[in-house]
């Protein structure tokens, strides 16, 4: 009897720890739908009161204040509009995708990485934007089940400001003056530069802690560490433009041609 009591405890737990998997990615789903159509307000009442947010180069914001602002004075006026509902002639198709969650054993506590792309488009212009990166947030579960955000972090890859990586490859964000963070960025390495992501997970097979590289080119002023504020977030360093395209064309991969270019 003992031993089937301990059965039945044990898959309570494993339908409890499912059942929190679905709940956080169906959360994270229904956000980037938010996102699509500018929903920003919807999108801030999915955060506990004291969450923090970073977003690529920009820095981290804590507390409901700062994400509003984020939200409705820098990010949503360059990204679909601030007035809960998308500009005229604009799209946004924000994908959130090969998600894993882990779940704490008292399924109070969660963490997820998914891999991010998103593109933005404007009619008689084309598309505007392209970004790649990964989305890793905390969530908390409050005492009637609901999963909230307790942290978000979207760290870059890549964004192309112009749609191409050719000719307009960017930063992915710099630090506002006018609207500065609370605390710097913690994790900013976009392409060219080569990075893993912190990983929030062990190997699924061994169990053992994954690999982290931080490539020694650098491209970027402005990476981490950076001082808080520094004007040249998002400057090229010379000696790391020629040394990357040098890079890029002994690859064999592209050939004679480097990766990308600039006018």
């Amino acid at each position: 009897m003992a031993e089937l009591h301990e059965e039945i405890a044990a898959l309570r737990a494993e339908v409890g720890r499912l059942k929190a998997i679905e709940a956080v990615r169906r959360n994270m789903y229904i956000y980037t739908l938010f996102m699509d159509y500018a929903l920003y307000e919807q999108v801030l009442e999915m955060f506990t009161e004291d969450a923090t947010v970073e977003v690529g180069g920009r820095g981290v914001y804590v507390g409901p204040e700062q994400r509003r602002k984020l939200w409705m004075e820098i990010w949503g006026l360059a990204y679909g509009g601030a007035n809960n509902r998308l500009d005229a002639g604009t799209i946004i198709w924000h994908h959130a995708f090969s998600g894993i969650v882990e779940v704490a054993d008292d399924l109070k506590i969660a963490t997820s990485r998914f891999k991010y792309d998103g593109v933005v488009g404007k009619y008689g212009v084309g598309w505007t934007s392209k970004q790649y990166g990964n989305y890793m947030l905390e969530w908390r579960q409050d005492e009637n089940g609901v999963w909230w955000i307790s942290k978000m972090h979207l760290a870059f890859i890549a964004m192309a400001a112009g749609g191409d990586f050719i000719e307009d490859v960017s930063y992915g964000g710099r630090i506002s003056h006018e609207i500065p963070p609370d605390r710097p960025m913690t994790f900013h390495h976009p392409f060219p530069e080569v990075s893993t992501h912190p990983w929030q997970f062990p190997h699924p097979t061994t169990g053992k802690p994954i690999p982290e590289y931080l490539r020694p080119e650098r491209f970027w002023y402005g990476n981490v560490p950076a001082e808080h504020g520094a004007d040249n977030s998002g400057q090229i360093i010379p000696e790391g433009d020629a040394e990357i395209r040098g890079l890029a064309a002994q690859s064999g991969i592209v050939g004679d041609k480097v990766m990308f270019s600039r006018k």
